[in-house]
């Protein structure tokens, strides 16, 4: 799974009566997540930041290891692997 964070365009697709989201958050969230292994989460440093400022999201006990500035097709940003602190613990 990828996440990033920003501005999108959503519309309904009049041919299949959904809704189809467009922007850069959304290709970078592609991108992340193209990176992650079966089972992995990764996000961007911004949503990474954005939810350590969530109290319910802190109290999940999720921590995060930088993967560092990462090339993406347009773009270098950081990601950010999530995973449950007590994953890391054993």
């Amino acid at each position: 799974m990828g996440m990033d964070a920003g501005d999108v365009a959503a519309r309904l697709s009049p041919a299949t009566g959904r809704m189809t989201y467009s922007g850069k958050c959304m290709n970078r969230a592609a991108r992340i997540a193209g990176m992650a292994n079966t089972s992995q989460v990764l996000c961007s440093k911004g949503v990474w930041t954005a939810s350590r400022n969530d109290p319910e999201i802190q109290s999940m006990g999720i921590a995060g290891v930088s993967l560092g500035m990462q090339e993406l097709k347009g773009t270098r940003v950081e990601v950010i692997h999530c995973t449950l602190m007590d994953q890391i613990m054993g």
